[in-house]
């Protein structure tokens, strides 16, 4: 049953957020393009990647930087490349109430289990004969 806020109408509800392919895409392809250096997102991202990608916000990968109106640049944080290339894993899904984050599901994820077989530039130059 959906609820309604008594003073201005709108829906209380909460929302799940999954930390996909999509939105682990957009991180890496940003990492290897500017590291964690300030970007228009929409100059180097897809059309789907930049309509969701401030859903990493969720997470603490990403931080607006400068104009905090519509546009504006963003960077990845520590934890983007930590989790990038490994060191940390982050909760599967993050619990949303009006934009701000309430609550993490209690499973973690790397983010090669979630963008199966990625490796980091470093491990696949181990690998390489």
């Amino acid at each position: 049953m959906v609820e309604y806020c008594e003073c201005c109408g709108a829906k209380v509800v909460k929302y799940w957020h999954r930390l996909n392919k999509g939105l682990c895409g957009a991180i890496i392809k940003i990492y290897s393009q500017v590291g964690k250096n300030p970007i228009k997102i929409s100059d180097i991202l897809t059309h789907n990647q930049s309509c969701n990608f401030q859903k990493l916000k969720y997470w603490s990968l990403v931080e607006k930087v400068g104009d905090q109106g519509k546009g504006g640049q963003w960077k990845l944080t520590e934890d983007a490349e930590a989790f990038i290339k490994r060191e940390i894993s982050l909760p599967k899904k993050a619990q949303t109430f009006r934009g701000k984050t309430v609550s993490f599901s209690p499973e973690n994820v790397y983010i090669n289990e979630i963008f199966e077989g990625y490796q980091f530039k470093e491990d696949y130059l181990k690998e390489a004969e």
